[in-house]
C-alpha cells in the first residue's frame, strides 16, 4: 500500500525532473544560438564588401545580401528585395554581362568557384569595379541551388592600375621621343 502511495509521487518528481532538465537544455540551446547567430552577423558585418547568396541564373535575383552591398552600389540591401528593387545582375554594365554570365555559367556546370572583374553602375551614375568570389552551391543529387560568394569594389586599384600604364606610356613615349 505504501509503494502504491509512493509510485504515482515519484513518477510526478521524475516528470517534473525531466521537465526542468528539458526547459534548462532548450534555454542553453537558445542562448547558444543567439551567440552564434551574433558572432556571424559580426563576421559579416566586418567583411569589406558584400556576402551574398542569389539565383543560379541571370539576373541572378538574391536570396540573402548583406549591408555592405550599400558601399559597393549604393542601394540598401533591402532594396534588393522590394518589388522592382535592383538585382546584382541587373546592376551590371550591358558590355560586361555576356561575360559575367558566361564565367559563371561555366564555372557552375564545372563545379568550380569562380573570380570574376566586372562594371556596375552605382546608384549615382558613377561607374564602379567590382571582383566578385563565388561559387555554386549543390543539392545531393548534384542540381545546382544558388550561388553564393562576396563582392569587393576594387575600383580605386582598376583606376590605380590604368594610372599607372598611363603613365608608363607616357614616360615611353617620352623616352622614345628623345
Amino acid at each position: 500500500r505504501v509503494i502504491q502511495t509512493v509510485q504515482p509521487i515519484l513518477a510526478t518528481c521524475a516528470g517534473l525532473v525531466l521537465a526542468y532538465r528539458l526547459q534548462t537544455e532548450r534555454q542553453s540551446a537558445t542562448a547558444a544560438l543567439r551567440e552564434s547567430e551574433a558572432r556571424y552577423r559580426t563576421l559579416i558585418a566586418n567583411i569589406p564588401g558584400s556576402v551574398y547568396r542569389s539565383e543560379i541564373q541571370s539576373p541572378y535575383r538574391d536570396l540573402f545580401l548583406s549591408e555592405g552591398i550599400r558601399n559597393i552600389s549604393g542601394y540598401e540591401a533591402r532594396e534588393y528585395f522590394e518589388p522592382g528593387g535592383p538585382t546584382c545582375g541587373s546592376l551590371i554594365l550591358a558590355d560586361d554581362l555576356p561575360g559575367v554570365e558566361a564565367e559563371v555559367n561555366d564555372a557552375v556546370q564545372a563545379k568550380r568557384p569562380y573570380q570574376i572583374r566586372y562594371r556596375i553602375r552605382h546608384r549615382d551614375g558613377s561607374i564602379r569595379w567590382v571582383s566578385e568570389h563565388g561559387q555554386a552551391s549543390f543539392s545531393p543529387t548534384g542540381d545546382p541551388l544558388y550561388l553564393e560568394g562576396i563582392h569587393l569594389d576594387v575600383t580605386a586599384e582598376v583606376l590605380a592600375e590604368q594610372a599607372l600604364r598611363e603613365s608608363v606610356a607616357r614616360q615611353r613615349a617620352i623616352f622614345e621621343a628623345a
